[in-house]
């Protein structure tokens, strides 16, 4: 659900009829990177979730997507390391 360009796109949306500030940083910059990855930007989605992981490193969804994203830039250091976090996380 979460890589559905519907539901990117009614977020996005939400996002823009907010106030600056009520969306969360890590939420906004995870929304930014799903966009730039569906569009094939994989540098733009690069840059985007680490300021999602740098606004909240122990976030599940942030570290999956830091893995997919890193997985396809052949960076597999940074996939294993995101996997492995997520894996260390409780619950």
């Amino acid at each position: 659900a979460e890589d559905d360009p519907r539901v990117l796109a009614l977020l996005d949306e939400r996002r823009s009829a907010l106030r600056k500030g009520q969306f969360a940083p890590a939420d906004s910059a995870l929304l930014d990177a799903r966009l730039a990855r569906l569009r094939g930007d994989w540098n733009g989605a690069a840059q985007h979730i680490e300021s999602a992981f740098r606004a909240d490193a122990r976030r599940a969804d942030v570290l999956i997507e830091r893995a997919r994203i890193a997985r396809q830039r052949k960076q597999m250091g940074v996939a294993v390391e995101s996997l492995r976090a997520r894996l260390e996380l409780p619950g």
